[in-house]
């Protein structure tokens, strides 16, 4: 009886070790496929983001001649105007529109230093503040103070 559930206790033991086997053997598959997904939808942002910029660059050098060719089209503008301004205030919007979107990225850099600057100071203040009334509040409460 009592070799008999040494077997039994072996035979468990050694199915708890294949399953124990199985089970990391799945979880490290499991870790492989969310890595293999993680991998393939940075690829597919990265090549979104591409779709973008193009898109962006096209619409870039495309609006503003549609925006002149609207101005244009309309009765807005005199009709002793010839045909040479049309390319005047084309190449002057497209070099302003392409110097625009060229000094975007610093544009906003400096905004955003601005803005994260202007908080700091507003914040500063506020907490200065909110210590000051604090430390007013632990004074009038304080009865160590009303002794002295």
């Amino acid at each position: 009886m009592v070799r008999s559930v040494e077997m039994v206790t072996d035979d468990l033991s050694k199915r708890l070790n294949r399953l124990e086997s199985a089970h990391s053997l799945i979880q490290q598959r499991i870790d492989q496929g969310s890595k293999l997904r993680e991998g393939i939808t940075s690829v597919l942002g990265v090549e979104q983001n591409e779709n973008i910029s193009m898109l962006t660059w096209l619409t870039i050098f495309y609006l503003p001649p549609a925006f002149l060719a609207a101005i244009f089209n309309r009765t807005i503008i005199p009709l002793d105007w010839h045909w040479q301004w049309f390319v005047y205030l084309l190449v002057v919007m497209l070099v302003s529109t392409l110097v625009f979107s060229l000094l975007l990225q610093r544009i906003i850099d400096q905004i955003r230093a601005t803005w994260e600057w202007f908080m700091e100071r507003v914040s500063y203040g506020h907490e200065k503040k909110e210590k000051q009334r604090a430390q007013e509040k632990s004074r009038e409460r304080d009865p160590a103070d009303a002794y002295e």
